[in-house]
């Protein structure tokens, strides 16, 4: 049985999987141009991984995912899907314009695809970290390993054996590290006491920064989010 923490948790990460399922739908409907490619890559991680996550069985795990994926969204949520995708990367890259050399930390990153497109679009002189939760993490990370495409993008070796139980999915290691992109598993509310092992061997000090941070600190408390800020602010 979950704990009353561990059942926040599994609501906040559940709303990831909404996310997903709404870019999905609005991509499918031709919202994006270009069509974003790499979110079939995400959905295929998560049919596959979900069921190892916490609080969810096989059983569970496909009503989650046929609820959210079954029905095209109402065009009110596919524009808003739009428009809020659309702000944030015209955000991003003018930020990246902006400099010959920067990074982006996306806090919260999930199953967010931006980075693919941006490492994609800048093959020198970005570098892109996502910070998530350990099982969020860990299903972006197989989407990575699990696609020739995503780990020629990040700079990691492919892995075609996808995980076959919950035991493999458990040990796995979270994380990515390579020249162009991290992948990290932390819990933000533990940022202050664990933010500078896990991260700072990361960061750039002398480069221009972009934090995003989608719909993330609303689920913190008004301490945790004071940490959180604290701590980039100090980096």
């Amino acid at each position: 049985m979950l704990s009353p923490r561990e059942k926040k948790d599994k609501s906040i990460r559940a709303t990831d999987l909404d996310a997903l399922s709404c870019r999905f739908c609005a991509n499918a409907k031709g919202y994006f141009v270009p069509s974003d490619v790499y979110i079939k890559d995400l959905l295929q991680s998560y049919e596959h991984n979900l069921q190892y996550c916490q609080g969810y069985t096989p059983m569970s795990a496909g009503r989650a995912l046929r609820t959210l994926f079954k029905d095209p969204k109402y065009p009110l949520i596919n524009r808003g899907t739009f428009f809020r995708t659309k702000s944030i990367n015209t955000i991003v890259e003018r930020f990246i314009s902006s400099h010959e050399e920067c990074q982006i930390i996306s806090i919260g990153g999930g199953s967010d695809t931006r980075g693919f497109r941006v490492l994609q679009d800048h093959p020198t002189g970005v570098r892109y970290m996502e910070i998530d939760f350990v099982e969020s993490v860990k299903i972006k990370k197989s989407a990575i390993l699990s696609s020739a495409t995503l780990s020629q993008i990040v700079g990691q070796a492919p892995e075609q054996t996808p995980l076959k139980d919950k035991a493999s999915f458990e040990s796995m290691d979270p994380e990515i590290h390579t020249s162009r992109y991290d992948l990290i598993a932390l819990d933000l509310r533990d940022i202050d006491l664990r933010g500078k092992e896990r991260l700072s061997s990361y960061l750039k000090d002398d480069v221009p920064t972009l934090v995003i941070s989608e719909c993330v600190l609303c689920y913190l408390t008004p301490e945790d989010n004071e940490k959180v800020l604290e701590f980039l602010r100090m980096s």
